[in-house]
C-alpha cells in the first residue's frame, strides 16, 4: 500500500512508515507534536507530566489506547486540581515544553473534574501568566522555508489583546524576528514570521485571516512553501484571504522564511519577547488541545490533517 494515505483508523504503509495515527500519515519532515492524544504510533512516552494541588506531587500520564489516560490522571489528582508541568513532544525530536514554576503551569483538572472541550481533554491557559517552554534546540524547524502549523484551540479571551498559541524563537530575540508565532489577534488568526535572510530583528511580517470564533473549538492551519502559492491559511477548513497585520524590514514570505543559525525554543501559550520566561507577552486565554508542526509544506495533505483533527476533536 506504499504511497496511499487513508482515513485515520486504517493501517497504512507510506514510504516504509507504518501506522494509523496522524503523524504516521504525513512523512517526511515531522517536527513536533503536542497533543492530549497519541499522534504517532512509534511514540512510547507519556502525554503529560502533571502536578496535583493537594501536595504538589508529580506524575507522568500516558495513554489508554490512543486517548489520554484520564482514569489514571483523575485518580492521581483526586479531589484537587491538576496542572501541566510538561507537555511531551511526540514528534521524535524530544523538544518537550515544560514549566517548573507552579504559578505559571496551565490546568488539566479542575477540582477533581477533567478539563474538556467537546468531551475531549483540553489544557486550560489562564490568559495571564501560564506558559510552557522548551529548551533551546537545533531541531526546531525554523531554518527552513517550508513549514506547516496545525492547532486545535478554543480561545476564551474577551478583550482585544493578542494571544499566542505558540511561538518559536532564538535566544534573546522576539519570536517573529527570529522564528514564528501563531496567534489570535482580536477577530483574526495571525502568523508572524521572520522574512529577512538569516533572521534577526526588524525583518518580519504578520499575516492574518478573519476569524471571530471564540465560542467553540477551532482548527487553525498555516502552510508556507517557496513554491507558488507561497502561503495559505485555513481556519476550520475555510481558505482565508490574507492581509498584512504588520510589516517591518525587507524580505518577502515567498522568498525568505529563514530564522538563521542557532538553536530555537518553543513557547506554548505565550509569545515571550525576553530572554527568560519571566515576562509574559500575548498570553493565551482558553484551551489548547493539539499543536502539530512539520518542517515541510504539507498543504497537499491539508484535507488529511483537517479531517483527522475534526474526527477526533469535533472541530467545525
Amino acid at each position: 500500500m506504499s504511497g496511499i494515505v487513508g482515513h485515520r483508523g486504517l493501517l497504512l504503509d507510506i514510504g516504509g512508515i507504518t501506522g494509523t495515527l496522524l503523524l504516521d500519515l504525513l512523512p517526511p519532515g515531522v517536527g513536533h507534536g503536542y497533543s492530549v492524544r497519541r499522534v504517532r504510533t512509534a511514540y512510547a512516552g507519556s502525554a503529560l507530566r502533571v502536578r496535583r494541588s493537594s501536595d504538589n506531587a508529580e506524575q507522568d500520564i500516558g495513554f489508554s489506547g490512543n486517548d489520554l489516560d484520564s482514569a489514571t490522571l483523575l485518580s492521581f489528582v483526586g479531589a484537587g486540581s491538576g496542572f501541566v508541568v510538561t507537555w511531551y513532544d511526540q514528534g521524535g525530536n524530544g523538544l518537550d515544553a515544560t514549566m517548573a514554576t507552579t504559578a505559571n503551569q496551565p490546568r488539566i483538572v479542575n477540582a477533581g473534574t477533567l478539563d474538556t472541550e467537546n468531551s475531549k481533554p483540553s489544557i486550560v491557559f489562564d490568559g495571564t501568566n501560564d506558559v510552557l517552554a522548551s529548551a533551546y534546540s537545533s531541531s526546531a524547524p525554523n531554518s527552513t522555508r517550508q513549514f506547516t502549523s496545525a492547532v486545535v484551540e478554543r480561545s476564551q479571551r474577551t478583550s482585544s489583546s493578542n494571544e499566542a498559541f505558540y511561538a518559536f524563537r532564538r535566544s534573546g530575540q522576539r519570536d517573529y524576528d527570529s522564528g514564528f508565532v501563531h496567534e489570535r489577534r482580536t477577530t483574526n488568526i495571525s502568523v508572524g514570521l521572520t522574512t529577512g535572510a538569516g533572521g534577526g530583528a526588524n525583518n518580519y511580517v504578520g499575516r492574518q485571516g478573519a476569524d471571530s470564533n471564540t465560542t467553540a473549538l477551532s482548527q487553525a492551519a498555516y502552510f508556507i512553501t517557496p513554491q507558488t502559492p507561497a502561503e495559505a491559511m485555513y481556519i476550520d477548513n475555510t481558505l482565508k484571504t490574507l492581509s498584512n497585520s504588520y510589516v517591518s524590514g525587507t524580505g518577502a514570505v515567498g522568498t525568505h522564511q529563514n530564522a538563521g543559525s542557532g538553536p530555537h525554543q518553543i513557547i506554548i501559550g505565550n509569545g515571550n519577547q525576553t530572554t527568560t520566561n519571566a515576562s509574559f507577552d500575548r498570553p493565551f486565554q482558553g484551551k489548547l488541545s493539539e499543536i502539530l508542526v512539520w518542517a515541510s509544506d504539507q498543504v497537499a495533505n491539508r484535507s488529511t490533517i483537517y479531517t483527522d483533527q475534526k474526527a477526533y476533536f469535533g472541530t467545525p
